[in-house]
């Protein structure tokens, strides 16, 4: 997974296309349980594998945000 994602349209950082937003930053995140990162189960799925964790993740990627600077943002 590369380390930077083209954004465009009405999350491009371009103030022509993006007039309101062009100079925000922007983040995505890849799930891959189809969860919607609400899952938080301990037994994995028997059917698929899958461990529906999602909500975990999202708790340390906000974590990690936080920590590099988002806590200080003035518009969230």
């Amino acid at each position: 997974m590369g380390k930077q994602i083209a954004f465009s349209a009405m999350m491009s950082n371009d103030p022509k296309f993006n007039p309101e937003f062009y100079n925000w930053n922007r983040v995505s995140m890849r799930y891959c349980d189809g969860g919607s990162f609400t899952g938080d189960v301990e037994a994995v799925e028997p059917d698929t594998g899958l461990h529906y964790r999602g909500a975990r993740i999202f708790k340390a990627i906000m974590e990690a945000l936080l920590s590099q600077g988002m806590n200080t943002a003035r518009n969230v």
